[in-house]
This record gives structure tokens, sequence and C-alpha cells, in this order.
């Protein structure tokens, strides 16, 4: 999948092993690329370790950014660290595949991987150190003043103390599905669920301030009950269209749900013990959503447009589009794969009836004897 990260009036767009640097506002080059640089072979990999890290598909999965640093994760476990000026800080491979990468508050390099550990590679180091586990897939992470947030597929948000992750200070627990991403918003948790939902949380105390369900904004309900019907035949029991994506900016949250060409954008304000949360509107666009970016300016990318929205008042309105930089980047953005959802959920399995047959026909032939 294209990622799509804004920083200081710059669009950077994450396509297969590339990052494209696009200025919207003339405070950057018009536009710059870089490319991922070859892997460093670990020492003492197996052949077949060896061959994974050399494929050529190094799609680029996770992107962060910020005023000095652009770091990218691809799916072959590869992490590069550039700074401001595209040089290559930091190369180095994961030993396991990682759901989640991003940059913390100083710098470091915060590390969740898909069998449930966390790690922490500080800035002034060359490894990524463990620093707590789950017993399931992580899915994001990120530290906040001394403590750091994880959530995962097993529906919980856990909240340790950093560095000594050992102490746990609370869980906040409520979410039904997988939990896709958290963030902080106005002091308070964030996160936001393949339920469906969207949750305000004092992650201090594990208590949930506020909560909004977004498919009661979805205008077409069939569009759920289709979606539901399609996940009974993979054996999984599902009741709301999953969130893909959320982001946060200013008091604004802006999210996308599953095979929806609209992205909702809410209002959250939080003031003296009491959270309002307002719809304010679904940005709409005509073809299938690839990513979007939430800033000052929203930025979505489909399947065959670059969009940008301005925040004007208390709504994002359309500016112009940027099908420019679109077109001349289109065979790279078409040819990245998309997140498949449904391997977050659960399958349910009845085994009880096969076991009853069978004990069936064991009993039968014993009477037969």
């Amino acid at each position: 999948m294209a990622l799509l990260k804004q920083y200081d009036g710059c669009l950077y767009v994450a396509v297969g092993d590339q990052i494209l640097i696009h200025n919207y506002s003339g405070s950057c080059a018009p536009v710059k690329s870089v490319k991922l640089p070859e892997i460093i072979i670990p020492e003492n990999l197996s052949v077949g370790q060896t061959e994974v890290l050399k494929r050529e598909d190094k799609q680029i999965i996770s992107l962060s950014v910020n005023k000095e640093y652009i770091l990218a994760t691809t799916q072959n476990k590869q992490v590069v660290l550039f700074d401001a000026k595209l040089q290559v800080i930091k190369n180095f491979v994961l030993n396991r595949a990682a759901s989640k990468v991003r940059l913390g508050s100083n710098n470091d390099i915060l590390i969740a991987d898909k069998t449930g550990d966390a790690f922490v590679c500080e800035f002034n180091k060359d490894t990524p150190a463990l620093v707590l586990g789950h017993l399931s897939m992580l899915l994001d992470i990120l530290i906040e003043d001394k403590y750091i947030i994880t959530c995962d597929r097993d529906e919980k948000i856990r909240v340790s103390h950093y560095p000594n992750c050992y102490n746990i200070l609370s869980y906040c627990l409520g979410h039904k599905e997988f939990v896709t991403n958290i963030e902080i918003f106005n002091g308070l948790l964030v996160s936001a669920s393949g339920d469906g939902t969207v949750r305000f949380w004092d992650y201090k105390s594990g208590r949930q301030i506020g909560i909004v369900n977004c498919n009661d904004f979805i205008k077409d309900k069939n569009v759920i009950e289709q979606f539901c019907l399609k996940m009974d035949q993979d054996n999984v029991e599902v009741r709301a269209l999953p969130i893909t994506d959320m982001q946060v900016h200013g008091n604004y949250v802006a999210v996308s749900l599953l095979g929806l060409n609209y992205i909702q954008i809410y209002s959250a304000v939080w003031s003296e013990d009491s959270l309002d949360v307002k719809h304010l509107q679904n940005v709409n666009f005509d073809s299938q959503l690839v990513n979007f970016s939430l800033r000052d300016r929203l930025i979505i990318l489909t399947s065959d447009k670059l969009l940008c929205y301005e925040c004007k008042g208390d709504k994002y309105e359309f500016q112009s589009d940027l099908n420019q930089f679109y077109d001349d980047n289109k065979e790279l953005i078409t040819k990245s794969s998309k997140d498949d959802f449904s391997v977050y959920y659960k399958r349910k399995f009845d085994n009880v009836q096969e076991y009853l047959e069978r004990k069936k026909l064991r009993l039968e032939g014993g009477l037969n004897k």
C-alpha cells in the first residue's frame, strides 16, 4: 500500500522501495525522491533467511516523518533512517517482521512486531532492545511522557512505565475487535478498532472517557450487512465495518472505514473533565481510497487521483488536486499492494459436531461386534 505523511508543507509518499517528497506549499524542493539502500546482511544467517532479505520486493509498510528524520520499514524487515538531507543514518534488519514502526519524541525508533514483542532502538545505539511483550500481534505503539502504550489484535491497550516496562500502569479495555491505531489527543489517548468505534481514554487510569461508533455515520447500511455476510462465509463473526486508519490533528479526528469512498471527520473538545465529540462531515470522492494524511490539509490518495483539502472554519474544503504528481508516479503507486484486514479477525471453529459424529460411529461399531 502507498503510504502518505505530511510535514512542514511537504507530502511524503512511500511507494515500493522509494520515498517521493512533493512540495505543495513552497517550503521544500518541488519533487525529490530517495530509494532505500541495499540491505546489510547480518552475519550467521541461514541460507533461507538470507534469500528472504535479498528479495526484490522491498515494499515499505511503515513510514514516520518529523522535522529531522524520515523512517521507513519494509516487509522484508529492513529499517532505514534518513536525515533531512536524505542521507542514510541507520540501516539494519529486524529479527522478525514488524507491523508498525514509528519515531518517538526523542527520535528513538519504536518497533511493534507481529509476534507481540515491542522494541526500542535508542537514537545513539545501533540495535533495538526488547522492552515488553504481548501474547498477541502488536498493531501500534507510541511513547508519551514516561509511558509506552501498545495495542494488539486481542482488543487490548496496555500502558506501561518506560523504561521499566515490566511495571504496568493500566489497561484500556472496551474494544470488541483488534485495535488498529492509537494516538495522543489533547492529553487523552484515542484508539480505533475493527469493531468500528473510536474511543477516548484517560490512559493513566484506563478509564474510557467517550466513544463514537463510526458505523452510525455510514450512509448505506447495506455495505455493513454485505461485509458481515462475506466474513461469515470465512467463519468470522462480524457486526461492524472495521476502521482501517485513524489520524488526529488539532481538534480533528479523521477515520477511514473498509471499502468506503469517503473519510469521516470528527471534532473533539476536551475540557474540565468533559468530552464533546461531533461528526462534522464525510469527505467524499469518486474512486477507491488508497490512503490519506491529515494535517492542516487533508490529502487523499485514491485509485486514480490525489486530492487536497484545506481546513476552513470547522470543515475541510476541496482546494485542488495534485494529479500532475500522481500521473508522474502512477506506475509506482498502482503497483503497491493493499492491506488485508481480514487476517486480523479471529476465526470461529465448530469441531464439536465432527467429534460427536466420530463418537457415534465408534459406538455403533462397538455395538455391532
